[in-house]
């Protein structure tokens, strides 16, 4: 990238770099990721490389097809949009952060929440 002066990089992160009980590990992993996404921005962006993170929130995956109900249930009452997203809805916001329309955002977190943060203090 630093060689062609040019280059997109989109690292995924988790809602879960808030903390969350018993999760140190996956926890601390997720919230580094945005550390060293913000670094590199630093890093690339005088090699017009940009970079960003995306933390996706309430998707959808065939995995949650095998999550009972009755645990989906509160999950989903808790989501402003009333829906899961769905993968490739998550998977267009990892397109436009790596392609060439992406001309100045880097550095960025983008928490693909369905506004589920909005307002949140």
């Amino acid at each position: 990238m630093k060689s062609k002066g040019w280059g997109r990089m989109v690292n995924i992160s988790s809602p879960a770099h808030r903390g969350g009980f018993r999760q140190a590990n996956y926890s601390s992993a997720k919230a580094g990721i945005i550390g060293l996404t913000r670094t590199l921005a630093i890093d690339g962006v005088k090699n017009k490389i940009l970079v960003n993170a995306v933390a996706p929130h309430n998707v959808n995956p065939p995995i949650l097809a095998t999550v009972a109900e009755v645990d989906r249930t509160p999950w989903l009452a808790k989501s402003r949009l009333g829906r899961f997203a769905e993968p490739k809805e998550i998977a267009a916001l990892f397109c436009f952060l790596a392609s060439d329309d992406n001309a100045v955002v880097s550095g960025q977190l983008n928490e693909a929440d369905g506004a589920d943060l909005v307002g949140a203090g």
